[in-house]
C-alpha cells in the first residue's frame, strides 16, 4: 500500500543519513513507488548497505590488536 511504501522510503532515509553511503549508490526514490526502476533501487540500496554494514563489522579489531606483528608476553 502507499502507506507502506511511504514507511519503507522514509525508514531508508534514515538508515542512509545515518550511516554512510557511496556516491554510485542510487538516490532514495520518491513517491509514487509505481516503476520497477523505482523498486530495483530500493531493493538495491537495502542490499549494499547490508553488504557495507557486514564489511565494516568484518574488519572491526578484536581484542585490542590494531596491527599484525606487536609482540604478545615480552616484558
Amino acid at each position: 500500500t502507499p502507506a507502506q511504501f511511504g514507511r519503507l522510503l522514509a525508514n531508508l532515509s534514515a538508515v542512509l543519513r545515518a550511516y554512510r553511503t557511496m556516491p554510485t549508490w542510487p538516490t532514495v526514490p520518491t513517491m509514487p513507488v509505481n516503476s520497477f526502476e523505482k523498486v530495483n533501487d530500493i531493493e538495491r540500496l537495502i542490499h549494499l548497505s547490508r553488504t557495507a554494514w557486514d564489511a565494516d563489522r568484518q574488519n572491526a579489531l578484536y581484542c585490542g590488536e590494531g596491527a599484525a606483528g606487536e609482540t604478545i608476553g615480552v616484558i
